[in-house]
């Protein structure tokens, strides 16, 4: 959602065409909101269960990468962030919507309305560390700290088994 009405609502109408699937605009929501747009205010019933008042806020939430770039400040052009969780992401603001062969995006309106964000990255790197770690823990619930793991990898010079990177993860 960038504040911009083309009538297509920012769909793909191209691609849409171009699989044979042009009616499916149709069937999605016709008002859609941005991050951060106040929705309304709790219902009675929310209130009581979250000992809230009932004129607290309610408002449209976000992907994950998109909140944390605004936890960031990564809010104008030119500035870029890495986001690690399950995935790792390069997520750089645009002054214009753009991209590049190997990322996703341009987003239009995103995380803000002002702005635009092209992201790339590595799917599943993050569940792969955490697999990782667990796998050299053993069988039970307590685990090797990622710190203990970053302290005896920066002990091995780099190259000394002859592997300098194996890039074959994905």
């Amino acid at each position: 959602h960038d504040g911009n009405d083309d009538g297509n609502k920012g769909r793909p109408m191209k691609l849409y065409e171009a699989v044979g699937m042009k009616d499916l605009a149709d069937k999605l929501p016709k008002k859609t909101l941005a991050m951060g747009d106040v929705i309304g205010t709790l219902t009675e019933q929310a209130a009581s269960n979250l000992n809230l008042s009932k004129e607290t806020l309610v408002v449209q939430g976000g992907p994950d990468a998109f909140v944390g770039m605004i936890g960031l400040g990564t809010i104008r052009p030119g500035q870029l962030c890495l986001i690690t969780g399950s995935s790792h992401l390069h997520c750089l603001i645009t002054k214009q919507p753009t991209s590049a062969p190997g990322t996703w995006g341009a987003y239009r309106g995103a995380p803000l309305a002002h702005t635009c964000f092209a992201e790339g990255g590595q799917s599943s790197t993050g569940s792969l560390v955490r697999w990782v770690r667990d796998l050299v823990s053993g069988p039970g619930d307590d685990k090797i700290s990622y710190k203990v793991l970053d302290d005896e990898a920066a002990a091995i010079p780099p190259g000394s088994d002859g592997l300098v990177a194996l890039e074959t993860w994905q």
